[in-house]
């Protein structure tokens, strides 16, 4: 039977594994978007800035000189207190 206390636990088990399921594939989505001139940069950007803001630890990397944010290629560097590239 279930009960609100195995209900929450359950939801601490799902939340974990949605958590590690982010971090293990964000960094992908980094280097995919890394230099492109699609919406991909802006899409992973905000992703990895949402993350952040629920506590979520994103990591940097440090292949390719990506650190945190994919850049546009058009557009450069992305400002996370400005949620937009420098050249927009």
């Amino acid at each position: 039977m279930l009960t609100a206390t195995n209900d929450i636990e359950v939801l601490r088990k799902r939340l974990a594994l949605l958590e590690e399921v982010v971090t293990e594939t964000i960094w992908m989505a980094r280097r995919y978007a890394h230099g492109s001139r699609t919406f991909a940069p802006t899409t992973v950007n905000e992703s990895i800035d949402t993350c952040l803001a629920m506590g979520i630890k994103i990591t940097e990397d440090r292949v390719d000189s990506i650190l945190m944010y994919a850049k546009d290629g058009g557009l450069g560097e992305w400002l996370p207190n400005k949620g937009k590239f420098q050249d927009e």
